[in-house]
């Protein structure tokens, strides 16, 4: 972290910085979108999530020393009748394992982020990219706002006025000077204002549109300045698609791993969705269950769905 600052000026670390604040946050979103229930103590919930959210693949498996593990993975050898590899190399400190993750005479349970076994992290990396490009831009509009001046003084009072312009970068709400430098400013200053076009506001709507496609890829309906109450989901089909299939792609994959690790260990293990919107879950287990939505109608002040009243 000191080295990425060496050679750096104010502006390029304070990019630094606040990209990392945003990866941060939106990583942790990423990883706390599934929990895990019935997992044995020896395989933590959020070590399982971290491995499928930096590597795409984990594998659990009964380790000779450790007992259960979950760890991160990379295909190794062997392809089966799908083109699919049924050796895995498992890594970890002082552990590094050849495990044959074949469904029927496999030694391990292999755990796929998704179904192309992509991982999340380049997803958080890009759009933490892209907030971090429209912040930085809303920091330079309001400090443009700020000191909107170009000035022209003298000799004697260039001093002067640097140290008058930094107290008010320093939000001092009152700058005092004494009389004869009051007088000597007025004398020979000569200021021209520059004219600011203000588009602060829509910065933050932009920003607002690229956290709600990020939350997106994660079955999370983000807050949007709608202000319909009422919407067909008929009409809104498109992204609710987009939605619950983001989403049911990497429950599927962890629901079909609880099951092989239930069928192999005999444990009670199942994941679930953290997201609490009621509406989200619902459509979720309806697009599982491959059932349609004929004409109901989404009431976003209360989070229910209903049948669609024509006389609305």
């Amino acid at each position: 972290m000191l080295n990425s600052f060496i050679k750096k000026t104010p502006e390029q670390i304070k990019n630094i910085v606040k990209n990392d604040i945003n990866y941060i946050r939106y990583e942790n979103i990423a990883l706390n979108q599934y929990g895990w229930k019935g997992l044995p103590e020896t395989i933590p919930e959020r070590i399982l999530e971290r491995n499928l959210y930096y590597y795409g693949y984990a594998v659990v498996y009964d380790d000779d020393k450790y007992g259960y593990l979950c760890l991160p993975a990379a295909p190794v050898e062997k392809l089966n009748v799908y083109f699919e590899y049924v050796y895995f190399y498992v890594f970890g400190f002082n552990v590094w394992k050849k495990i044959n993750v074949d469904v029927v005479n496999g030694d391990g349970v292999l755990v796929r982020n998704n179904y192309s076994s992509s991982p999340t992290f380049e997803i958080v990396k890009w759009y933490s990219r892209i907030i971090t490009e429209i912040d930085r831009a809303i920091d330079t509009q309001i400090y443009t706002i700020k000191r909107p001046y170009i000035i022209k003084a003298s000799e004697k009072t260039i001093l002067t006025l640097k140290n008058l312009f930094k107290e008010v970068s320093e939000n001092n709400p009152f700058v005092m000077v004494s009389e004869k430098t009051k007088d000597a400013i007025k004398d020979s200053l000569d200021l021209m204002q520059i004219k600011i076009d203000y588009f602060a506001n829509d910065l933050f709507l932009l920003k607002n549109q690229v956290i709600g496609e990020f939350c997106s890829f994660f079955g999370i309906r983000a807050q949007t300045y709608e202000k319909r109450e009422r919407l067909l989901l008929d009409e809104i089909n498109s992204y609710n698609d987009f939605l619950f299939m983001n989403a049911v792609s990497s429950y599927d994959m962890r629901k079909y791993a609880a099951e092989q690790m239930n069928k192999k260990y005999g444990w009670s293990v199942e994941p679930y969705l953290k997201v609490t919107d009621n509406f989200i879950k619902s459509q979720m287990e309806k697009v599982m269950n491959n059932e349609r939505n004929q004409g109901e109608v989404y009431n976003s002040a209360t989070g229910t769905t209903g049948q669609r009243n024509e006389s609305v």
